[in-house]
């Protein structure tokens, strides 16, 4: 899969970043609820694989199609399914039209099994849930509507609790909706991952201040990966890589999972996450950056769920029933996957967090020198970043950051700054 993975991501051109960081809460959501694991038994501390994840990066660097690259899998899958529901509900009406009171009870209407959903309306959310328990992704190609569309059919009134149920969510609370026209939903225990992709100078203006007091931005794994430009290669092309198809039998096997709950194998998988585990504590402890100290619990959060995830995607993959015991291998693979994301969310708060000094300038001035690397400072003074004194400014932050570099007075960006 990962052979295939690249290789689209190559035919795009795109970062393999950008379909990973997709194909996270695109599989998380066919585990659902069917999983958790334990991690402090006496503390009753347990986690399941919710995820939310955003592409950050400018236009023209094929977040699009690098989600749908994974998204068309469910599309594909959510195609049939709708197919299957039509079918099953002519003869639902049919049956409802030849039923008699002295045959038994009516006959009951068919439910559609559902993929994915482009509806993040806390309404259709619940609704969609109810009749699918497992649980399902939404998906939203401007991620920021995941935000700025909160109530929207709220008449005024507030965000009609969609920004408490969005938080709850994550931790897969329960969910209840009361309608005079169709009764009560309540779901006791819900597992909705999303997905989406967003730009730079947008999530900065949602950020806003950086405070963060909800832990709104805390609750997503950010991907800023550095993507190639779009020139394509047709000469290598050698036909499709396959992705689709493999991860089409990944999710129906997914599907296919009995209810479980997993623990730590052995003290050898316990040392492993405690020992990553203290370090994220202790460096929530040391920063005084807002938003910094609102993610570092999340990814605590989510080194238990990575760990969970490649549990049961390995063992899957591998054609095997995945054991209830995690060993530490995994635990080590989990950390390696949290620490990217926790690398990316620093990189994105270097960039356009408030608290920075001349913030806007940073991100434009980087963006640039990753389009155009090899300038001077006179040529950034001529391409209207600022007089000099100011373009010096600039660049002496980012080389501060280690986002660029500096041979012979002219700039690149730093290839090993992803991550840091």
């Amino acid at each position: 899969m990962a052979d295939a993975l690249i290789a689209t991501a190559e035919a795009m051109p795109t970062a393999p970043e950008f379909i990973a960081t997709t194909l996270i809460p695109v599989l998380a959501s066919r585990i659902g609820t069917s999983a958790t694991l334990i991690i402090n038994d006496k503390g009753k501390y347990t986690v399941p694989t919710i995820f939310r994840t955003l592409i950050v990066a400018p236009t023209g660097r094929k977040k699009t199609p690098a989600q749908k690259s994974i998204i068309s899998a469910l599309a594909e899958l959510e195609k049939d399914s709708y197919k299957r529901y039509q079918h099953e509900l002519d003869a639902y009406e049919l049956a409802l039209v030849t039923w008699k009171k002295d045959d038994g009870p009516p006959p009951e209407g068919p439910i559609r099994k559902r993929y994915f959903s482009n509806d993040d309306t806390l309404a259709a959310r619940v609704q969609i849930h109810a009749e699918n328990p497992r649980g399902f992704l939404l998906y939203r190609d401007e991620g920021s509507a995941f935000i700025n569309e909160r109530g929207r059919f709220s008449s005024g009134r507030g965000d009609g609790g969609e920004t408490e149920a969005d938080l709850s969510e994550f931790n897969g609370g329960s969910l209840s909706r009361d309608r005079k026209s169709d009764g009560s939903i309540f779901l006791e225990k819900t597992a909705i991952s999303r997905t989406g992709a967003i730009q730079y100078t947008k999530l900065q203006e949602l950020m806003g201040d950086h405070r963060d007091d909800y832990g709104e931005w805390a609750r997503y794994l950010f991907c800023a990966a550095d993507a190639p430009l779009s020139h394509i290669d047709l000469l290598s092309d050698d036909g499709d890589t396959g992705l689709q198809e493999i991860l089409i039998e990944l999710i129906e096997r997914l599907d296919e999972l009995p209810e479980r709950q997993y623990v730590l194998r052995d003290d050898a998988a316990k040392k492993a996450f405690m020992e990553y585990q203290h370090e994220l504590i202790n460096r929530a402890n040391a920063t005084d950056h807002p938003s910094l100290q609102a993610a570092f619990p999340k990814f605590e959060t989510y080194f238990g769920r990575f760990i969970l995830w490649l549990h049961l995607v390995n063992a899957v993959l591998a054609g095997q029933q995945p054991a209830v015991a995690v060993d530490a291998y995994i635990v080590e693979l989990a950390r390696q996957w949290t620490e990217y994301y926790v690398g990316q969310f620093q990189l994105l708060m270097a960039l356009n967090s408030p608290q920075q000094e001349l913030t806007g300038d940073l991100l434009r001035l980087r963006d640039y020198i990753t389009r155009k690397p090899g300038k001077t400072v006179r040529e950034l003074v001529q391409a209207k970043f600022g007089k000099t004194t100011h373009v010096k400014a600039l660049v002496n932050s980012l080389l501060e950051k280690g986002h660029i570099v500096e041979i012979d007075d002219k700039y690149s960006v730093n290839s090993g700054s992803e991550g840091e």
